[in-house]
């Protein structure tokens, strides 16, 4: 995408912010993100594959193709293409699809996935350079799932104006102060990177509720992954609320977000309540 530009600036109409956080089955969010991305610069040309999937509207290649742009912190030496017919790509899809709103916006927002296998399904990478374009590992279908949303998030937050190292709306912190991630304990992080994995793991754990209410029998491994992942995405709220320099969009995305993770956070508690009274 090219360089970071207000909608106003881009002659777009100002979105509700408050509307844009989370998927919406009027799909309003979904229309003005990709208004946002188009005016920056995305290219909606859809690249010739032999394969696609999600009703046709994003196409599949070799995760050889994108190597190239895996960051330079991880090795790729361990992920390898894989078959078009690979049996988990027909399971991830079917877990996306649990959340109708997010399977929709999966469908809009991401153009071209890069797919391939570490041959070790507690191994999940996944990463994005371009907008539209996603590549992930995919041993295991649930990891896929929630890579598929995560980077997702990354997109849409992107479009919206704010990047993991800078932003030009929602948050005014200086990149240079450095705080708590979430997600990458071991080091701080700007604080545009505190909302990017807040927000990549709160579109995981909605999908994560969803997988789970639609299971004909408790999945407590799946519940596990939940608890992980609220407090994950309570950590990172809670620092954005105490640190976050926000303009007047950021306070109209943060009180949605608020609201978004207390209610996943209720969800949560009542799963774990129920099962703990299950024979």
């Amino acid at each position: 995408m090219s360089s970071p530009t207000s909608a106003h600036h881009l002659n777009l109409p100002e979105p509700n912010w408050s509307r844009m956080v989370r998927p919406h089955k009027d799909e309003y969010d979904t229309d003005h993100l990709l208004a946002l991305a188009v005016a920056s610069g995305w290219d909606k040309t859809v690249h010739p594959s032999s394969s696609f999937w999600f009703d046709g509207c994003i196409a599949v290649a070799p995760i050889s193709e994108d190597l190239r742009s895996l960051p330079q912190t991880r090795s790729a030496a361990d992920i390898l293409d894989i078959p078009y017919d690979f049996p988990t790509l027909p399971a991830i899809e079917r877990l996306v699809a649990t959340w109708p709103e997010g399977y929709q916006q999966v469908k809009r927002l991401i153009q071209r996935t890069h797919v391939g296998r570490t041959g070790n399904p507690t191994i999940q990478r996944s990463w994005s350079h371009v907008w539209g374009v996603v590549s992930f590992t995919v041993d295991d279908p649930v990891g896929g799932a929630e890579a598929l949303v995560h980077e997702m998030a990354h997109l849409k937050l992107t479009a919206m104006g704010c990047f993991l190292e800078q932003a030009f709306r929602f948050l005014h912190n200086d990149p240079t102060d450095l705080y708590q991630s979430p997600v990458l304990t071991d080091r701080q992080r700007p604080m545009t990177a505190v909302l990017h994995a807040t927000y990549a793991w709160m579109h995981i754990l909605a999908l994560d509720l969803t997988v789970m209410a639609a299971s004909a029998a408790p999945d407590t491994s799946l519940l596990a992954r939940a608890v992980a992942n609220n407090q994950r995405v309570r950590c990172g709220l809670d620092e954005i609320t105490r640190h976050a320099v926000l303009d007047s969009a950021g306070q109209q995305l943060i009180c949605v977000l608020q609201k978004w993770a207390q209610d996943m956070e209720d969800t949560v508690a009542s799963i774990r309540a129920h099962s703990c009274q299950a024979p």
